[in-house]
């Protein structure tokens, strides 16, 4: 394939792994809290006595606290649940559970803010366990792009494939795909792109392979930019940027003036093979031979402008 006709690229992007498994604690109890003469006790400030647990079972007469229900968890901690048991003291009182960071052993701080008999009991829980996170995947992603040239312009197309862990198959649940183009002149903005194909994966990838085709029609002399882009569900986002660039090929075996290069060119130049014809010498050595046919081989197909 002749370098005039393939303006082709191909970007390499490793993908971390990033998928964090949800943390799940159990509240045992609450420190520092003593019943007061009166017999109520102030749980307020009191932080949580907390062990770690499994994520997938949720014993008899327990519930999960749900994040939605910590005021202040830092954004890194959105996976973290506390199993707690439904005659908790706290939960019958609290009217806010708020965070305040981790211990000195790694453990979060979570302690309750009480507005006496507001409290939302055990309608702050929910029986089901949350969900854990696929597990870590790492894998590489190949942005291929090639523009052979049409009578209309530059047909853009690019492959994006995302490959799973020494071949073996890739959880698709972890991630999507997105390959877009932008094929402003001088403009690489992903606010200007144009969506080629999008692929976004609800079931594991057979042979550790995906792939994501996508195809856009640009004018000649235009250049731009491809991306290929892969999100994982904890939202961080992967991308990688192909360059390409559109020109009009000027064709030395179009020996017919059709403006391609085809069969009337290949009859024409077989015609004349083994002669000193000027106008089928493409390589100007004198005479017609075997790295003319080379040329025109090379051409064939192409269309000019």
């Amino acid at each position: 394939m002749s370098p005039r006709r393939l303006a082709a690229a191909l970007a390499l992007l490793t993908l971390p792994g990033s998928a964090l498994a949800a943390d799940c604690y159990a509240v045992t109890g609450w420190s520092g809290v003593e019943p007061s003469p009166s017999g109520w006790t102030d749980y307020v400030g009191a932080p949580a006595e907390l062990e770690p647990v499994s994520c997938t079972s949720t014993p008899g007469g327990t519930g999960w606290l749900m994040p939605d229900y910590i005021m202040e968890m830092p954004a890194e901690a959105a996976d973290t649940w506390f199993l707690l048991s439904e005659d908790d003291p706290v939960l019958a009182q609290a009217d806010l559970f708020v965070w305040l960071g981790w211990d000195a052993d790694g453990l979060p701080v979570l302690v309750p803010d009480i507005v006496l008999g507001t409290g939302g009991g055990g309608t702050m829980l929910t029986a089901s366990a949350p969900e854990d996170p696929p597990a870590p995947w790492a894998g590489e992603a190949f942005l291929a792009v090639d523009t052979p040239n049409t009578d209309a312009g530059c047909l853009v197309e690019a492959t994006l494939q995302v490959t799973g862990v020494d071949g073996t198959d890739a959880s698709a649940m972890q991630f999507d795909v997105h390959l877009w183009g932008d094929h402003m002149d001088g403009i690489d903005s992903l606010a200007d792109a144009d969506p080629f194909g999008t692929s976004v994966q609800e079931a594991p990838v057979a042979g550790g392979l995906l792939e994501v085709d996508g195809g856009l029609l640009v004018p000649h002399e235009t250049e731009g930019t491809v991306y290929g882009a892969r999100t994982t569900r904890s939202g961080e986002t992967e991308l990688v940027a192909v360059p390409f660039a559109c020109s009009c090929p000027t064709l030395q075996a179009d020996l017919d003036g059709d403006g391609a290069v085809g069969v009337g060119d290949l009859v024409m130049l077989l015609g004349a093979y083994g002669t000193a014809s000027d106008t089928v010498d493409l390589d100007g050595d004198g005479t017609v031979g075997a790295s003319d046919v080379m040329i025109l081989f090379t051409e064939y197909g192409q269309v000019g402008c």
